[in-house]
C-alpha cells in the first residue's frame, strides 16, 4: 500500500513541503470486520460494532495502535487503542445522524510511526423514541358567545420519528367542561359542539395531548386558551344589599358609600350609569355620581329629625336598567346636651344619723344615642354634704346632717352636672335645693281635760265649751313640728260643735234644748306640721244637764286642827264638808285649796274633803299653817263656798345639838401657865325651850386630861405646861349633848398646836477646821463642810451659815443651809497657797448678838499639773457628706502654760466615743475625714477633742468640735403612703390621692417632686399629674378590677436628680351597682343523738358581686314555724327537730336597691349516734379550702361513696367535716341494709380499694383513707396518739355558695405529750426557763422538751446547785470550755467542734444545706459550690435557660427612663436580648443585642437612632453582667466591672443622645426578652435590629428594679426553669471520633463527621451493610428549622441593605449516594420559596428538573 500524501494549498501562501517515500510493505495492513453494519438507535452503550486488526512487518518495540480519525464528531463511538474493538460510546439518535462513515487509523510503534487507514460504513435504523412536540406550548383562540357550533383554531404537534413512528394523534386531556370542544384527532382542528355563554365561562383552558400513534407513552401537552367574546346579553346586577351608617355631622360633599353593581358583560357592554330615582315630595339630602356610583351628602343631616333614609338607585348599561334600595342610617354624634326634667329640683329631708341617706333622684335625658346619650352625673363644685350616683342620678348624703342651735331647718343647694359620655362630652346642670328639717319624732299629745263635760241645755250658741290643748315633744327641735292644727274627726256631737283650728277652742254651734239629759261624744284630731306630719285623737264626752240653782254651803266659816311635828306622812289631819241643794252634776261637789297652800305639806281629797299630810312637819321651820278650802259644784257655770282652816304644829325634841364647825384649830405657847384659855367651841339646837338646852364635855382620849372644858359655854383651857421640843400637837374631841336626851349629841375635833419659843442658839461642833484642795479643781467643787447645832425645834432650830469679813473674796463660799464650802473662782488665778475663812452660824431673822456662833476654816491650796487650754471651748465646722477620706475639716489649737517641760508638752486626740469618721492629727490639731459620711444617718457630730500633756499623771484639757454634715443628693425620694381608695363608678377626673413624698435629703435636694406612672397600661385607668395628684381617667368597676397596682416614679429636684419607683395600690371601693343572683343552697344538718337542738344553720343571702350590700331576707314559702330569719339579716335559724327529713323553702332577698330575688333552700336533717362514730371512716381530702370542697366536690363525693357501697348492699352517712390545714377530714359511717354498722376497718378497706374510682367520680385527691386517725401520725414531738372519736359542745356551720354543712365539733384523737411539750398536737415547746430553775447566776437555755443550765465556774449539776469544780480534771480539746452541771460536766465546744471533749470536727454539710451543687465543710460553716447557672448562698437561685425561638413577653418599657440589668452566658455570636418596637407607623424602639460577640444597645426616640457598643467579648460561655440606663435621650451601657484604664469603649459606652425628644413612645407594643414571637416584627422594621434569637442562660433580670420572670410574663415560649448547660463545654472531652469536629450548641453538641463516617460520635464507618434501605413507598422528609428560616430571612433583609443578593452568597452543596435497580425513581425533591427542583431517575438515567414558581420556567438537565 502506498503512503498517503495530502497537499494543502492556500492562496498567496507558500509552505515548504518535504515528501519521503517508503515501501508500502512497511505500512500496517488493516483488516476491518464489521459485525453490525446496521445499528438501532436504541442499542445500548458498549455494543460491539466492528473489529479492526492490523499486521506490520516493521521491527519495532510494540504492537499496532488503533485510532478513530474522522466521521464521529459527536464521539458516539469508541475504538479501543489496543484491541481495535469499535463500540457504541454514547446513545445513537436516528433523528440526528442516520449513517456514519468512520475512518480508522492503524499506527505502528516505529519511529517515525507508519499508519494505514480504513473506512467503516454504519447505518442507524429508526426506533420510536421521540415524543411529539407542539409548535407552541400555549395557543390563544377566540370565539363569540351565543354562536352555534363552529371552528375555533388549529393546533400542531411534530414527531421527529420517521414513517409511522412520526404520526400524531390529538385529543383533549382535561378541562373540557361539558364537552364543549372537540378536536380532530388527525389534523388538530379545534371546534365547539354547542353555544357558549361568556358570562358562565369567559375562557377555557384546555389541555391538549399530542400522542405518538404507535406508542401513546410518547406524548406532549399544550394549553389552549379559548377566550369567549362578549355580547350585551345581561342586565347590570347589584351584588349586595346596600346599607351604611353616616354620622349626622357629615359635611356636605362627604362620600357615604359607593354603589357597586356588576354586569356579566364586559367592555362597553358593562359600562354602567347611576342615578337616584325621584321619590316625589321627599327631598333627599344625597346625590350620586353617574360614573363612580359614589353617594355624597348635599344637605345637612340631623339624626334627631330623621335617622333613616331609603334611596332608590338606578343602574343602566345602555341596554338594561335595574334599581335597588340603599338604606342609609344616620348615626348619632354628640350634638345634644343632656336636658334635666326640671330646671330646679327641690327636696325636703329630715336630719339624719346614717352616713348615706337617699335624698332624691335627678333625671336628665339626651336626644343622642348610645354612648352619646349615656349620662354621668356629678356635683360641681363638690359638696361636703351630698354625693350623686354617677349612673343613676340618685343623690345621697355623705355624712350625717344635724341641725345646730335648734334651728327649724337648713337650706342647702348643690349644682348637679349631667355629662354625656361622648368623645367630646356635653354638659348641662341643674340646681337642687335641699331643705333639711328636724325629724318629727313625736305626735301631738293632748293635755288632760275633763273626760265628761256637763253642759246646761240653755247655753247660747257660740259659747266656748272647752279649750283643748295639745303639746308636741318636738318643741325643742322644730317650730314647724309644734305648730298644731285642730279638727273634728267624728262623733254624734259633730253637728253641735265647731273647733278653732289654731287654738283648739270648742264652741257650741247648735241649740241643745232637744238633747236634755242625753250623752254626746266628739272626736278631736290634733295635727302637727312636722316632717312627716303626725297626729293624735281625743274623745270628748258631753252630758246635757239642767240649770245650776244653788251654791255649796259649809257648816262653819273657820276650822282649827292641831298635830305634833312627828306625825307620820299620810296621816289624816281632818275633814271638811259642804252641802249643795241641786241634783245631778250640778250638786256634785269638788274640794280644792285655793289659798295658803303654796308651801303647805297638805293635800285635799277632791271628792272626800279629807286633809292629808304629804310631807314631814318641822316645828322648827313653821309652827302654824293657814289655808282656804273652796267647794265647787259641777254646774256649767259652777258655784262655790269657802272655809278657812288653821293647822297648829306642836314641838317635839327631835334635833341634836350641832357644832358650828366639825373641826377646830387653836394654838398655845409653850411654857404657858395652867388655865390658859385655848378656844371656845359652840353648838346650837334647833328645838325650842327646854328641848334646846346643851351640855359640853371632852370625850376620853390620850390628851383629854391635859385640857378642860366648861360644860355650859364650851370654853377650853390648859391643865398642863407644854414643851415645844417634846410635843408640838394635841388632838381632843369635844361633845355637845342634849340635856333632855343623852343619846342626842354631836362631836367636834379640836387640833391644838404648841407654838415654840427660841430658847437655844446655834453652836459649832468645833471652832477650827483644816482643809486642802488642789488649785486645778474646777469652780463649784466641794471642799469640805462645817456643822453647827441648835436644840430648838421647828423654825427656831434652823441654822444658817455665811462668810464674814475678807473671807467673802477668797474664791470660796459656803452653802447657807448645808454648810458645805465650795470654790467660786479659779484658784490658779488667786495667786496664793492658803486661805482662811470666817464662817458665822445663826438662826433665822436678824442677828441680836446672842444667837450666833463663829468658826475658822484654814484651806491649804496645792499646786498641780494644769491641763492644756484650748483657744476655744467650742469649734464648729461643716463638711459635705460625700467628702473623701483625708479631706480637711477644721483645726483645733491648745496652749499649756505649765513651766515643767513634761507638763507643757501635749498631743491631740478624740475622746473614745465610737467615732471612726474623723481623725485629728496629734501634733498639728488638723481634723480630717477618716471614714464614709452619711448625713441621713448622722447629720451632726459632737466630738470631744482632748489635749493631754506628758505629766505623771497626765493632765487633759478638752474642747468640743461640732461638725455639721451638709447634704448632697444621695437619697431617692419615697412615698409616705402607698395606699389609696376610690369608689367605683365615679366619673373620670375623680381624685384618688394626693401623693406625699419624703426624702431623707435636705432642700434643695428634696422637692418639688415630679411624679409619673411607669406603665401606660395603668394609665388607661389613672392619670398622675407631675405634682402628684392621682385621679381616675375613666369610671372604674370594682367587680372587674378591685385593686390596681400602679408603678409610680418620683423624681426629686436635686442635682443630679434621683428617682425611685414605688408600687402604689389603689383599692376600688364598692357600691351597690350589681343586682343579686339567686342561689340554690343545700343545707346538711347533722346532729348527735335523738334531736337537733335548733339554732343558726346558715347565711342564705343571694350571690352578689357587691361586697357592701346589706341584705334583708324573708321566708316566702315554707314552714314558718320551723324556720325563721331575724329582721334585717339573712341568717336562717331552725327550730328544734327530731327525725330525718328534707324541707324546701323559698327565701326572698333584697339589697334595697335592685329587684328582689328568690333563693331555693333545701334543708336536710339527719342524726348520728355513738355507733356511727365508733364505726366511722376517715377520708383525708387534699384541699386547703373547705369552701371550695363543699361548693365543688362534696355532693359528687357523697354520690360516689353512695354508689360504691350500694354495690355492698349498704348505705353511707357523711356526718362530719373538719378542716385540718391543707386537708379536709370527712367522717362517714356505713350501715348495711339490715341496720348494722359496717366495721370501720372493713369499710375503710373497701373505700381504699376503690380510691381511684372515688377520686375520678368526685374530682378530688384522697391523701388517706383509714378508720384509725393515729395511722397518719398527727401528734408531734414524740407524743403518743390514741383514737378518741367524740363531739364537742360547739356546732360548726361550714358555708359555701352551694352547700352548707352544719354539724357538732368533731374530735377524733388525743395526743399525750412528752415532757416539755404542750398543745393539741403537742406542737408547742414549753419554755422551762420561764420558771428560772437554774441557780447561782447560771444561764438557762431552753431545748425542745427540756432545758439546760450553763453553770458558772465552780458550780455543777442539773440546776448548777453543786459547788464542786470537777472541771479541773476535764480536758476540753480545741479551745473548749468546761461547764459544771448537775448531771455532770460538759464541754462547751469552740465553733467547728463537737463531741464529749470537743474532739471531733463538726460536719456542717451533714444537713445537706446546699440545694444544688457540692458542699465544702469548714470550721465555722460551709461553702456551697453551685453548678453552672446556679447562684446563692445555698445554691437556691436558678437561671433561666433560653432555647431556639424562645422568648418572654412583658408590658411595654417605661417611656421616661429605663434601667435594665441582667447576667447572661452564651456562645451565640449574634443574639437578641431585649426588643421593644413601637406600633405601625412609628420608628421608635429600644433593643439590646449581642452582635459579633459584643453587646450593643440601640434606641430611637423619634429623633434618630442611637447605638452604643462595647468591645468586651461576651459570647464565651461565661456569665457577664450587663447594665443599661436610659434617662430621657441619654443612654449608657456597661458590661461587667470595668478595669482601670479600659473603661470607655471596652466595657462602658455612653451617649448624650440626639434630638430633643426624651420619651420612648412604643404605644401598646409589648417588650420581648430573649427573642421575638414572630420574625415579622423584625422584618417589618428594617434597620432596627440585626438579630432575632438568643440561646443561653440569663439570671437576675430586672427592669426599673422589678425582677422579671415567667410568673410576670404576659406570654412565654420554649424557656427552661434551669440553665441546661454544664460547667464545662461538652466538646472539651473530645466526643467526636475519626476526625469529626465537635460543634458546641450550648445545651448539647453535634459531631460533623468526615467523608467515610457517620453516627452521633462519628464512630460508624459507612459501608453497604450500613446503608439506609428504602422501599417503594418509603421516603425521608427533611424540614427546614424555623430558626434557620428566620436566619435566612434576616440575612436577606440585611444583605439587601448592603446591595447583596442570594446569588452572591455561596450555594450549599448536597451529596447523595444511591444504589438502585429501579429505572424510574425520585431521589431528591427540594421545595423553596422561589420554586422547586428534583433529582430523579428516568428510564435508568439521571434527570435534574428545576421549575421557577413565579415564571413557570421549566429546566431539565440529563446526565
Amino acid at each position: 500500500m502506498s503512503s498517503l500524501t495530502q497537499l494543502c494549498i492556500f492562496p498567496s501562501l507558500f509552505f515548504p513541503l518535504r515528501t519521503r517515500f517508503q515501501n508500502a510493505s512497511e505500512f500496517p495492513t488493516v483488516y476491518v470486520d464489521v459485525l453490525r453494519p446496521s445499528l438501532s438507535e436504541e442499542d445500548p452503550e458498549g455494543t460491539l460494532v466492528a473489529l479492526v486488526s492490523a499486521e506490520t512487518s516493521r521491527p519495532g518495540p510494540g504492537p499496532v495502535s488503533f485510532y478513530l480519525v474522522s466521521g464521529d464528531s459527536d464521539h458516539l463511538f469508541r475504538l479501543q487503542q489496543a484491541t481495535g474493538q469499535l463500540t457504541i460510546h454514547h446513545p445513537l439518535d436516528y433523528e440526528t445522524n442516520r449513517d456514519f462513515l468512520l475512518l480508522v487509523e492503524a499506527r505502528d510503534a516505529g519511529s517515525p510511526p507508519f499508519s494505514s487507514y480504513a473506512e467503516i460504513h454504519v447505518n442507524v435504523t429508526d426506533v420510536n423514541d421521540n415524543a411529539p412536540q407542539f409548535t407552541q406550548s400555549e395557543y390563544r383562540c377566540e370565539v363569540p358567545e351565543n354562536s352555534p357550533a363552529t371552528w375555533v383554531c388549529d393546533v400542531l404537534a411534530i414527531d421527529a420519528d420517521s414513517g409511522s413512528y412520526g404520526k400524531v394523534q390529538y385529543s383533549i386531556l382535561e378541562r373540557n367542561i361539558d364537552h364543549v370542544f372537540t378536536i380532530d384527532s388527525e389534523n388538530g382542528m379545534l371546534s365547539t359542539t354547542m353555544i357558549l355563554d361568556r358570562e358562565e365561562i369567559p375562557e377555557y383552558h384546555l389541555t391538549i395531548v399530542a400522542a405518538d400513534k404507535n406508542n401513546s407513552f410518547y406524548k406532549d401537552i399544550a394549553v389552549v386558551l379559548v377566550v369567549v367574546l362578549d355580547t350585551n346579553d345581561h342586565a347590570p346586577r347589584f351584588t349586595q344589599i346596600f346599607f351604611t351608617e353616616i354620622p349626622e355631622d357629615s359635611p356636605i360633599g362627604h362620600t357615604i358609600l359607593q354603589i357597586i353593581s356588576t354586569d356579566d358583560d364586559i367592555g362597553a357592554n358593562a359600562v354602567i350609569a347611576y342615578s337616584i330615582i325621584d321619590q316625589g315630595d321627599d327631598v333627599l339630602p344625597f346625590s350620586i355620581d353617574k360614573t363612580s356610583g359614589r353617594i355624597t351628602v348635599v344637605m345637612s343631616l340631623d339624626r334627631e329629625s330623621q335617622d333613616h333614609y331609603v334611596v332608590k338607585v338606578n343602574a343602566n348599561d345602555s341596554a338594561w336598567s335595574i334599581s335597588t334600595d340603599v338604606t342609609i342610617d344616620v348615626t348619632d354624634v354628640n350634638d345634644n346636651k343632656p336636658v334635666f326634667t326640671k330646671k330646679v329640683y327641690t327636696a325636703t329631708v329630715t336630719e339624719t344619723r346614717a352616713q348615706e341617706v337617699f335624698v332624691m333622684r335627678v333625671v336628665a335625658t339626651d336626644a343622642d344615642l348610645e354612648q352619646n346619650s349615656q349620662i354621668v352625673y356629678l356635683i360641681d363644685p363638690p359638696s361636703e354634704w351630698f354625693w350623686v350616683n354617677a349612673s343613676t342620678g340618685d343623690i345621697l348624703t355623705k355624712q350625717p346632717i344635724s341641725l345646730l342651735h335648734q334651728s327649724a331647718s337648713l337650706s342647702l343647694s348643690i349644682t348637679v352636672v349631667a355629662s354625656d359620655c361622648g368623645n367630646v362630652p356635653s354638659y348641662s346642670n341643674t340646681m337642687v335645693m335641699v331643705t333639711v328639717v328636724q325629724y318629727n319624732h313625736f305626735p301631738p299629745s293632748f293635755l288632760p281635760f275633763p273626760p265628761l263635760l256637763s253642759i246646761p241645755f240653755n247655753i247660747a250658741m257660740g259659747t266656748e265649751v272647752v279649750r283643748l290643748t295639745a303639746v308636741d315633744r318636738d318643741s325643742n327641735h322644730s317650730k314647724s313640728n309644734t305648730t298644731i292644727e285642730y279638727s273634728l274627726a267624728g262623733g254624734n256631737a259633730s253637728d253641735f260643735f265647731v273647733i278653732n283650728v289654731d287654738d283648739g277652742r270648742l264652741m257650741l254651734n247648735r241649740i241643745l234644748r232637744q238633747s236634755l239629759n242625753s250623752l254626746l261624744m266628739l272626736v278631736v284630731t290634733a295635727n302637727d306640721q312636722g316632717f312627716p306630719p303626725l297626729s293624735s285623737h281625743a274623745d270628748v264626752q258631753f252630758e246635757i244637764t239642767g240649770e245650776n240653782q244653788f251654791s255649796p254651803q259649809f257648816s262653819e266659816t273657820y276650822v282649827t286642827f292641831s298635830v305634833p311635828e312627828d306625825l307620820p306622812v299620810g296621816s289624816v289631819i281632818g275633814k271638811v264638808q259642804a252641802e249643795d241643794g241641786d241634783d245631778g252634776v250640778n250638786g256634785v261637789l269638788s274640794y280644792s285649796i285655793t289659798s295658803g297652800n303654796k308651801y303647805s305639806p297638805f293635800s285635799l281629797g277632791q271628792r272626800s274633803g279629807l286633809i292629808t299630810l304629804v310631807e314631814r312637819l318641822d316645828y322648827e321651820k313653821q309652827g302654824v299653817y293657814r289655808i282656804q278650802i273652796t267647794a265647787k259644784d259641777g254646774g256649767w257655770i259652777s258655784k262655790t263656798g269657802t272655809v278657812n282652816v288653821t293647822v297648829n304644829v306642836s314641838d317635839v325634841n327631835d334635833n341634836p345639838p350641832v357644832f358650828t364647825s366639825s373641826q377646830y384649830t387653836a394654838s398655845v405657847l409653850e411654857n404657858s401657865a395652867v388655865g390658859t384659855l385655848v378656844l371656845q367651841v359652840r353648838a346650837t339646837d334647833a328645838d325650842s325651850s327646854a328641848n334646846a338646852y346643851i351640855t359640853y364635855s371632852l370625850m376620853a382620849s390620850g390628851h383629854s386630861g391635859q385640857f378642860a372644858i366648861d360644860s355650859r359655854n364650851g370654853t377650853i383651857t390648859t391643865r398642863d405646861i407644854f414643851d415645844f421640843e417634846l410635843k408640838q400637837t394635841f388632838e381632843i374631841t369635844a361633845k355637845a349633848s342634849d340635856a333632855g336626851n343623852r343619846h342626842s349629841f354631836s362631836i367636834a375635833h379640836v387640833n391644838i398646836q404648841v407654838s415654840g419659843v427660841n430658847e437655844f442658839s446655834p453652836a459649832f461642833l468645833q471652832h477650827k477646821f483644816n482643809l486642802s484642795v488642789s488649785e486645778s479643781v474646777p469652780v463649784g467643787t466641794r471642799v469640805g463642810k462645817v456643822t453647827a447645832t441648835d436644840f430648838d425645834e421647828g423654825l427656831d432650830g434652823l441654822v444658817f451659815y455665811l462668810l464674814i469679813g475678807q473671807s467673802r473674796w477668797t474664791g470660796f463660799d459656803v452653802d447657807e443651809q448645808s454648810g458645805e464650802i465650795y470654790i467660786t473662782a479659779d484658784l490658779r488665778k488667786q495667786g496664793y497657797s492658803h486661805a482662811t475663812l470666817r464662817i458665822l452660824a445663826k438662826n433665822r431673822g436678824i442677828i441680836t448678838g446672842l444667837d450666833v456662833d463663829e468658826a475658822l476654816v484654814h484651806i491649804n491650796i496645792v499646786d498641780t499639773n494644769d491641763p492644756p487650754e484650748f483657744s476655744s471651748v467650742l469649734y464648729r465646722a461643716e463638711v459635705r457628706e460625700d467628702s473623701l477620706v483625708g479631706n480637711y475639716v477644721s483645726r483645733v489649737a491648745a496652749l499649756d502654760q505649765d513651766s515643767v517641760p513634761e507638763w507643757s508638752r501635749f498631743s491631740y486626740s478624740f475622746l473614745q466615743d465610737g467615732n471612726s469618721s474623723f481623725f485629728v492629727d496629734p501634733v498639728s490639731g488638723l481634723v480630717s475625714v477618716s471614714g464614709p459620711l452619711d448625713r441621713e444617718l448622722w447629720p451632726l457630730y459632737n466630738l470631744t477633742v482632748t489635749a493631754t500633756d506628758q505629766g505623771s499623771p497626765p493632765a487633759t484639757g478638752t474642747a468640743y468640735l461640732v461638725v455639721t454634715i451638709t447634704d448632697v443628693n444621695d437619697n431617692a425620694p419615697t412615698l409616705v403612703n402607698t395606699q389609696g381608695q376610690v369608689k367605683e363608678n365615679q366619673p373620670a377626673g375623680t381624685i384618688v390621692a394626693r401623693l406625699n413624698t419624703s426624702d431623707a435629703d435636705l432642700p434643695p435636694n428634696q422637692g418639688p417632686f415630679t411624679y409619673w406612672l411607669v406603665q401606660p397600661a395603668s394609665g388607661r385607668s389613672f392619670t398622675l399629674t407631675s405634682d402628684g395628684v392621682l385621679s381616675t381617667s375613666r369610671p372604674l368597676d370594682r367587680e372587674v378590677n378591685s385593686v390596681f397596682h400602679l408603678s409610680v416614679v418620683i423624681s426629686d429636684a436635686g442635682t443630679p436628680p434621683l428617682s425611685s419607683t414605688t408600687m402604689f395600690n389603689v383599692r376600688v371601693e364598692d357600691e351597690n351597682d350589681n343586682p343579686s343572683v339567686p342561689r340554690n343552697i343545700y343545707i346538711e344538718v347533722k346532729y348527735y343523738g335523738s334531736a337537733f337542738p335548733g339554732g343558726f344553720i346558715g347565711d342564705v343571702r343571694p350571690e352578689d358581686q357587691d361586697v357592701v350590700d346589706a341584705f334583708n331576707c324573708s321566708i316566702r314559702n315554707g314552714p314558718l314555724n320551723m324556720f325563721s330569719i331575724p329582721d334585717g339579716t339573712c341568717e336562717l335559724w331552725s327550730s328544734p327537730y327530731q327525725g330525718e327529713a328534707t324541707y324546701n323553702i323559698t327565701i326572698e332577698a333584697t339589697d334595697h336597691l335592685h329587684p328582689p330575688v328568690n333563693n331555693s333552700i333545701y334543708v336536710n336533717y339527719k342524726g348520728f349516734t355513738n355507733a356511727s362514730m365508733d364505726s366511722c371512716i376517715l377520708f383525708y381530702v387534699a384541699s386547703t379550702s373547705v369552701e371550695d370542697f363543699l361548693s365543688l366536690n362534696y355532693l359528687k363525693f357523697v354520690k360516689a361513696l353512695d354508689s360504691l357501697f350500694n354495690l355492698q348492699a349498704s348505705k353511707t352517712h357523711m356526718f362530719g367535716i373538719k378542716p385540718t390545714g391543707d386537708k379536709v377530714l370527712l367522717l362517714a359511717a356505713v350501715k348495711s341494709y339490715n341496720g348494722q354498722h359496717l366495721n370501720g376497718e372493713v369499710a375503710s378497706s373497701i373505700s381504699a380499694a376503690h380510691r381511684r374510682l372515688l377520686e375520678a367520680q368526685s374530682n378530688v385527691t384522697l391523701s388517706y383513707i383509714t378508720s384509725d386517725p393515729c395511722l397518719v401520725n398527727p401528734c408531734l414531738n414524740g407524743a403518743t396518739c390514741s383514737k378518741n372519736v367524740h363531739i364537742g359542745p360547739e356546732v360548726f356551720v361550714l358555708e359555701s355558695p352551694s352547700v352548707i354543712f352544719v354539724s357538732p365539733q368533731n374530735e377524733i384523737f388525743n395526743c399525750s405529750c412528752s415532757a416539755g411539750f404542750a398543745g393539741t398536737l403537742c406542737e408547742l415547746d414549753i419554755d422551762e426557763c420561764d420558771e428560772r430553775p437554774c441557780e447561782n447566776e447560771s444561764v438557762c437555755v431552753n431545748n425542745p422538751g427540756g432545758f439546760r443550765c450553763h453553770c458558772q465556774r465552780g458550780f455543777s449539776g442539773l440546776y448548777c446547785s453543786a459547788d464542786v469544780d470537777v472541771c479541773l480534771e476535764v480536758d476540753c480539746q480545741h479551745g473548749g470550755t468546761c461547764l459544771n452541771m448537775d448531771d455532770g460536766v460538759h464541754c462547751d465546744c469552740s465553733p467547728g467542734y463537737e463531741g464529749e471533749f470537743c474532739e471531733r470536727s463538726v460536719n456542717h454539710c451533714a444537713s445537706a444545706p446546699c440545694l444544688q451543687g457540692n458542699c465544702t465543710n469548714g470550721l465555722t460553716g460551709y461553702i456551697c459550690h453551685c453548678p453552672f447557672g446556679v447562684s446563692g448562698i445555698h445554691c437556691e437561685e436558678d437561671s433561666y435557660g433560653f432555647e431556639e425561638l424562645s422568648y418572654m413577653e412583658f408590658p411595654p418599657l417605661d417611656p421616661r427612663s429605663n434601667f435594665v440589668s441582667l447576667e447572661l452566658a452564651t456562645l451565640q455570636q449574634n443574639s437578641l436580648l431585649l426588643y421593644n418596637p413601637a406600633g405601625p407607623g412609628s420608628a421608635e424602639y429600644m433593643a439590646l443585642e449581642v452582635v459579633k460577640g459584643r453587646v450593643c444597645l440601640s434606641y430611637d426616640l423619634g429623633s434618630g437612632s442611637v447605638r452604643l457598643q462595647t468591645e468586651r467579648q461576651v459570647a464565651d460561655g461565661r456569665f457577664h453582667s450587663i447594665t443599661v440606663r436610659r434617662i430621657g435621650n441619654i443612654g449608657s451601657l456597661q458590661v461587667d466591672h470595668c478595669p482601670d484604664g479600659k473603661a470607655t469603649g471596652f466595657c462602658l459606652s455612653q451617649s448624650k443622645g440626639i434630638g430633643s425628644k426624651r420619651t420612648l413612645d412604643v404605644g401598646g407594643s409589648n417588650m420581648t426578652f430573649g427573642g421575638v414571637r414572630s420574625i415579622e416584627s423584625v422584618l417589618l422594621r428594617p434597620g432596627q435590629v440585626q438579630t432575632h434569637d438568643f440561646v443561653g442562660c440569663v439570671r437576675n433580670m430586672k427592669v426599673n428594679g422589678i425582677p422579671l420572670g415567667p410568673s410576670k410574663a404576659l406570654a412565654a415560649y420554649n424557656f427552661l426553669e434551669r440553665c441546661p448547660r454544664a460547667a464545662v463545654s461538652p466538646c472539651l472531652s473530645g466526643p467526636c471520633l475519626n476526625g469529626g469536629v465537635c460543634q458546641d450548641l450550648w445545651s448539647h453538641y453535634i459531631c460533623q463527621c468526615t467523608h467515610r463516617y457517620t453516627g452521633t460520635t462519628c464512630n460508624t464507618e459507612i459501608s453497604e451493610e450500613r446503608v439506609l434501605q428504602l422501599g417503594s413507598s418509603d421516603y425521608i422528609e427533611y424540614v427546614v428549622r424555623e430558626s434557620y428560616r428566620r436566619e435566612q430571612q434576616l440575612r436577606d433583609l440585611l444583605d439587601g441593605g448592603r446591595g447583596e443578593t442570594e446569588s452572591s452568597r455561596d450555594l450549599s452543596e448536597i451529596e447523595v449516594k444511591v444504589k438502585t435497580v429501579e429505572r424510574d425513581a425520585v431521589l431528591l425533591f427540594v421545595l423553596g420559596r422561589k420554586g422547586h427542583f428534583e433529582l430523579r431517575v428516568m428510564d435508568g438515567n439521571l434527570l435534574y428538573v428545576s421549575r421557577a414558581r413565579t415564571s413557570g420556567v421549566l429546566s431539565e438537565l440529563d446526565f
